[in-house]
């Protein structure tokens, strides 16, 4: 299997080593949902992600503070939010959509998904074959895979 990913700059992301450490949102909160409300670059890209899925289970990889498992939730998804960070912040901004906090190397869905979105968390996995696997055991459509920034 070949994965391709591009950026919202349209470019092939080919550093498989690349990893960024450090607690975001220690350090900054919940600042999705002010980059989505602001209406800059990051509102047109989960736009962009997001409108790809009209009906259906969706499992939010990396879903953080909850902005976007939010939005699916909105739009009528069922919708699952993973993440090993930020998954407190996700709670308090939507507290009725779900969450769990775990790795995604040690993560088992009770269920399958229509879709996975894996947005901006490439770059962050330690681990790029335990998404792989997930996707070929639990996924029964497609994954949405985007990241902005690769170089960090």
């Amino acid at each position: 299997m070949v994965i391709q990913c591009l950026d919202i700059r349209k470019r092939v992301i080919t550093n498989d080593n690349f990893k960024m450490k450090f607690n975001k949102y220690n350090e900054r909160g919940s600042y999705h949902w002010d980059w989505y409300t602001d209406g800059c670059w990051y509102k047109e890209l989960v736009d962009r992600n997001i409108k790809e899925f009209d009906k259906g289970s969706v499992l939010d990889i990396g879903c953080g503070d909850g902005l976007t498992t939010y939005l699916l939730k909105k739009k009528g998804l069922d919708v699952v939010g993973i993440d090993r960070e930020g998954i407190d912040l996700a709670r308090e901004k939507a507290p009725d959509c779900e969450f769990i906090s775990t790795d995604i190397s040690e993560y088992k869905p009770e269920k399958r998904f229509d879709y996975f979105l894996c947005q901006d968390v490439i770059e962050h996995l330690d681990n790029t074959e335990a998404l792989i696997k997930l996707f070929n055991e639990y996924c029964d459509n497609f994954m949405i895979l985007s990241t902005d920034n690769p170089e960090g």
